[in-house]
C-alpha cells in the first residue's frame, strides 16, 4: 500500500472547524468505561498483574494502548466519520469499541504471544476470534494491509509507539522519525502529534488540568516530563502567555479562600484591652505600665499577629480590600482603637509606617493613641488608603513570568515580555529568582507550615543571630503558594502512583479510588475472580467525575492520594514516620490495584516517586523485603507474589486493633523472617503474639486464615512445601485428636521434635541424620498421646513423610540464618500448624 497516495481522497477540514466537531462529539459522548470494563471482566487476576515492560503489568499495558488506540481513533474520525463505515458494518461494532479492543488485544499478543489465550479473550469480548487474529496478523506485519484498515493502523501503530518505546515527552521528536509510515499516515488526515515539557512541582501539578486544556488538540498520554497530544497539523502552539494566566490565576485564589485569612486576624483582635481603650479615662492606663509605655506586642503578640499583607499576600488585590474592609465594618463599633492598632503597627512589614503616615499622624506609639477621640473617621481613610495601595494598575508578575519561560517547552509559543531587570533576591527554597520588592519573609512561610524557624545553610558557619537575619530571608510567590496548599489542602504523608513510561490522559482521568468501598479482597483473589471484580473489591472503579479526593497530576504521570483520605481513623503525623508507614502500608497493595497495579510510594514529599524497575514497587525511606521482591529463582509474575505480600499484611493487621506496638513488631518480624524466604513473613504475626486459647485472636484469623495459607503456598517454593505439609499434618491431627484440651496436646510432638533438631545442629551429622532423630522425636510423643486405634500405620506414613518435609525446610532456614533466627522462626511454624487445626472445620477445610 502506497502511504504516499493515502490523503489523496480524503476531504480536509478546517482547525476551526476540527475544534468545533471535537467539542461537540466531547459534548455528546456516551460513556466508554464499558468497553474497559468488559476487557477487565475477562481477565483474571493472576494473570493481568503479571509484569511487563518495565514496570507495567500485562493490564496496564495492554488496556493503555486500546484506549490510546480509541481516543486517536475518534480524532480521525472528527476529521472523517465515513473512513470507519466500512469498518463498522464488517465487524458489527461501533468505531470505539473497535478500536480499543484490536488495541488491546494487539498489545496482548505481544506480551503473551499465545492464540489460544487471544482466542478465549477474544470470545469473552463478543469479538470473532478468527476476527481478532486476522487484525493482529495485519498489524504484526508491520505494514498497512489495505485502504479499509487505515484508521484502525494507525491508531494502533501510533497507540503502541507511545507506550513501548517513548520514556519522556520530547521523544515524540525522535520516534516521530521512526515511524514515519504511521506519522505520513496520520498527517494524511491534517492531524500530528505534538509535545509539551515542564518542570515537576506541585504548583503545576495542581494546574495540570487547566494546562492541557491549553494545547488546541486532543490531550493523549501523560510521561514524567510533560504530555505529548493529538491536534490538526496546522493549529497554532501552546501560548506560554495562556499558561502564565492560568498560574497567575490559580496562585490568586478564590473568593471563598478568604474567611481563612478573616479568621486569623480576628483571633489576633480577641482581647480584653482593646475595650479599655473606649473608655478616655482608662485609655491611659491601658497603655501604660507604672509610668512607663507598653510596647505592641502586649496587645498584638507577634506569635498570634501577622503582618496583614503577610496574612492577604496570595489573594488578588480586590479580595485583600475586601477583607481590609469586612474586618474594618465588623469590629469598628466595638473594639475602633484595636482595629486602628492593628492596620496602623501590623499591615506591611516591609513598611511599617505605611498607614501611620498616610494618615498624617506624626507621634509614634502608644502616644497617638491618646491623641485620637474619634477613631471612626480615621477607620474610614484606612479603607481608603488600602484601596488606593491595591487598586493601581495590575503589573506583570515577573517572578511568575520567569518561572513560566524556565519551566515549559516543546510545541509552545513564547509571547511573554522578556524579563529585563535584575533579581531583587533568590529563593531560599527553591533558588528561584525573585523580582518582588516586597517578597515573602521566610518566617512566614514557616509559620504557614506551622513550623519554627529554624535555618540551616550547608557550608555556612552557623546562625547565631536567627532572630535578626531571618527576615532577610525571602521565599518567591510560588513556594509560598505551595506552603498554604500543603497546609490545608493536601497535607502529608501521600501515597504516589507513578505510571511507567507513561498513562494515557483520558485513562487517568477516570481512574479512582474509593476506600469506603473496600470489600471482600483476598477471597475476590482466592476464588480466581477477574481482574475487574478484584479491583472493584479493592476500591477501585471509573469515575468520570473531576470531584474526587485523589490529585491527578496530568503533567507527570501521577496520583496523589492522602493518606488521612485513606484512612480517616487512624491518628496520622504529617511526617511520615515509621510507624505511621506500617498503619497506612497495608492499604498500598489495594491502591496499586485500584489503578491497574501501578508502583505506589508512600512519602511525606508529594514530588517523591516510586523507581523505575522491572516489577511492582511499593518503596518508602522504610522499605521491607516483603515489599519489593527479587527475581531470585527466576520465578515468573513477581507482581502477584509481592501484592499477596502485602495483602497477608492488609490482612493480618486487624489482629492488633491499632496497637502502635504491635504493628511494628509484626512488620519488623515479618522483615526479618521475608530475608530468609519471601513465604516466612506470611507466618510472623509479631513478637508479642499470644495463641493460648485467644478466642479474640482466633475470631479474628480464622476467616482469613485460608487466604494467608493460599499465601504462604504461592510465594515461594519453600511456601509451597511448608503450605502442603501443614495443612495435611493439621488435617491429619483434627482426624486423630478432636479432643485436644491444651495447645501443648496439638502441637507438642512438633515441639519436642523441633527442640530435638536444633540440640543435634552443633553435632557433625548429616542432614537426613539430623531430620530422622527430629522425626523420631515427635513421632514417639504422638504415639505416647496417640492411641494405636487412631494412629495407624498409614497415618503414621502421610506424617512421617509432611514431618520430612517440615525439617527439611527447616534445616534450609538455619543454613541460610543464624540459629536464632531459626528458631524464631520454627516457633512461628510451630504457631501456624496451631492456627491450621483451630481452623480446620470438620470437612478437613479451612473456614
Amino acid at each position: 500500500m502506497n502511504i504516499n497516495k493515502i490523503g489523496e481522497k480524503i476531504r480536509f477540514i478546517s482547525y476551526d472547524e476540527w475544534i468545533k466537531r471535537m467539542n461537540e462529539t466531547t459534548t455528546e459522548k456516551k460513556n466508554e468505561t464499558p468497553a474497559i470494563e468488559n476487557t477487565l471482566s475477562s481477565l483474571n487476576f493472576e494473570d493481568g498483574v503479571r509484569e511487563a515492560k518495565s514496570p507495567q503489568s500485562h493490564v496496564f499495558h495492554a488496556v493503555s494502548v486500546g484506549t490510546l488506540s480509541m481516543d486517536i481513533c475518534k480524532s480521525i474520525y472528527d476529521v472523517d466519520p465515513s473512513a470507519f463505515a466500512p469498518l463498522e458494518k464488517a465487524y458489527n461494532k461501533d468505531f470505539k469499541e473497535l478500536c480499543f479492543y484490536v488495541g488491546f488485544l494487539y498489545a496482548w499478543n505481544k506480551l503473551e504471544n499465545k492464540e489460544d489465550r487471544v482466542r478465549e479473550i477474544a470470545r469473552a469480548l463478543k469479538f470473532d476470534d478468527n476476527q481478532a487474529l486476522h487484525f493482529l496478523s495485519l498489524f504484526a506485519k508491520g505494514t498497512l494491509p489495505d485502504n479499509v484498515h487505515l484508521p484502525i493502523w494507525v491508531s494502533v501503530k501510533l497507540a503502541d509507539m507511545l507506550m513501548s518505546d517513548i520514556r519522556s515527552a520530547n521523544d515524540i521528536v525522535k520516534y516521530k522519525e521512526s515511524y514515519t509510515d504511521a506519522i505520513r499516515a496520520l498527517n494524511s488526515y491534517g492531524l500530528d502529534l505534538k509535545y509539551i515539557s515542564s518542570t515537576p512541582r506541585l504548583f503545576t501539578l495542581l494546574a495540570s488540568d487547566e494546562i492541557i486544556k491549553l494545547s488546541n488538540g486532543v490531550p493523549l498520554i501523560s510521561y514524567p516530563d510533560g504530555f505529548v497530544y493529538l491536534t490538526k497539523k496546522e493549529s497554532p502552539p501552546i501560548s506560554l502567555l495562556s499558561i502564565y494566566n492560568t498560574l497567575e490565576k490559580l496562585m490568586e485564589g478564590k473568593e471563598e479562600g478568604i474567611g481563612e485569612v478573616k479568621d486569623k486576624i480576628e483571633e489576633c483582635l480577641k482581647k480584653e484591652s482593646f475595650e479599655k481603650l473606649n473608655d478616655p479615662n482608662s485609655r491611659k492606663s491601658a497603655l501604660y505600665k507604672e509610668g512607663k509605655p507598653k510596647q505592641v506586642n502586649a496587645f498584638l503578640p507577634s506569635k498570634l499577629c501577622s503582618y496583614f499583607e503577610d496574612q492577604v499576600g496570595l489573594l488578588p488585590p480586590e479580595l485583600k480590600v475586601k477583607v481590609a474592609e469586612e474586618i474594618i465594618e465588623k469590629y469598628k463599633n466595638d473594639i475602633p482603637y484595636g482595629v486602628l492598632m492593628y492596620f496602623m503597627e501590623k499591615f506591611s512589614s516591609s513598611d511599617k509606617d505605611y498607614v501611620r503616615e498616610r494618615l498624617g499622624i506624626k507621634e509614634k506609639f502608644p502616644r497617638y493613641m491618646e491623641e485620637i477621640d474619634d477613631p471612626i473617621p480615621l477607620l474610614e481613610k484606612v479603607k481608603s488608603i488600602i484601596r488606593e495601595k491595591y487598586s493601581s494598575a495590575k503589573t506583570t508578575d515577573l517572578t511568575l513570568l520567569s518561572f513560566v519561560k524556565k519551566s515549559f517547552s516543546g510545541y509552545v509559543q513564547d509571547d511573554l515580555p522578556e524579563v529585563r531587570e535584575k533579581p531583587y533576591d533568590y529563593c531560599v527554597v527553591c533558588g528561584a529568582s525573585i523580582y518582588d520588592k516586597e517578597p515573602v519573609r521566610f518566617k512566614q512561610f514557616a509559620e504557614l507550615l506551622s513550623g519554627k524557624t529554624e535555618i540551616f545553610i550547608p557550608r555556612e558557619t552557623a546562625l547565631d543571630e536567627i532572630d535578626r537575619i531571618r527576615d532577610d530571608l525571602h521565599i518567591c510567590k510560588i513556594c509560598n503558594y505551595e506552603a498554604s496548599q500543603l497546609k490545608n489542602k493536601i497535607q502529608p504523608p501521600y501515597f504516589i502512583v507513578s505510571f511507567y513510561p507513561g498513562i494515557p490522559v483520558s485513562l487517568l482521568k477516570i481512574l479512582d479510588f474509593n476506600p469506603a468501598k473496600i470489600a471482600d479482597v483476598t477471597r475476590k483473589i482466592t476464588s480466581n475472580s477477574s481482574y475487574l471484580d478484584v479491583m472493584r473489591s479493592c476500591g477501585g472503579d471509573f469515575n468520570e467525575s473531576s470531584n474526587k479526593k485523589s490529585i491527578v497530576d496530568c503533567l507527570s504521570s501521577k496520583v496523589i492520594i492522602k493518606a488521612s483520605d485513606v484512612a480517616p481513623k487512624l491518628k496520622i503525623i504529617t511526617r511520615l514516620d515509621k510507624t505511621t508507614f506500617n498503619k497506612i502500608l497495608p492499604y498500598a497493595p489495594l491502591i496499586s490495584i485500584s489503578y491497574l497495579s501501578a508502583p505506589v510510594k508512600v512519602s511525606s514529599i508529594i514530588l517523591d516517586i516510586p523507581e523505575e524497575s522491572r516489577s511492582i514497587d511499593f518503596s518508602s525511606e522504610f522499605n521491607y523485603t516483603w515489599t519489593k521482591l527479587e527475581n531470585r529463582e527466576k520465578e515468573e509474575n513477581i507482581n502477584y507474589k509481592t501484592l499477596l505480600l502485602l495483602l497477608s499484611y492488609y490482612e493480618k493487621i486487624g489482629v492488633c486493633e491499632r496497637d502502635d506496638n504491635c504493628i511494628n513488631e509484626m512488620a519488623s518480624e515479618m522483615d526479618l523472617f521475608g530475608s530468609v524466604d519471601p513465604s516466612l513473613s506470611v507466618l510472623a504475626f509479631g513478637i508479642g503474639t499470644n495463641l493460648e486459647e485467644d478466642n479474640k485472636f482466633f475470631s479474628y484469623i480464622s476467616p482469613r486464615s485460608y487466604f494467608l495459607n493460599f499465601t504462604l503456598g504461592k510465594v515461594s517454593k519453600m511456601g509451597e512445601t511448608l503450605k502442603n505439609s501443614l495443612y495435611s499434618i493439621a488435617a491429619n491431627l483434627k482426624e486423630m485428636n478432636r479432643q485436644a484440651k491444651s495447645k501443648d496436646d496439638v502441637i507438642g510432638f512438633l515441639r519436642d521434635g523441633i527442640d530435638m533438631f536444633f540440640k543435634t545442629s552443633p553435632i557433625n551429622l548429616s542432614k537426613e541424620d539430623r531430620i530422622g532423630i527430629a522425626i523420631g522425636a515427635s513421632f514417639s510423643t504422638l504415639e505416647h498421646k496417640l492411641s494405636e486405634k487412631v494412629f495407624t500405620d498409614d497415618k503414621k506414613k502421610t506424617m512421617y513423610y509432611k514431618l520430612n518435609d517440615v525439617f527439611s525446610v527447616l534445616y534450609d532456614i538455619e543454613k541460610q540464618s543464624d540459629r536464632s533466627l531459626a528458631i524464631s522462626i520454627s516457633n512461628a511454624i510451630i504457631n501456624w500448624l496451631y492456627i491450621l487445626y483451630k481452623t480446620i472445620d470438620d470437612k478437613n477445610e479451612l473456614k
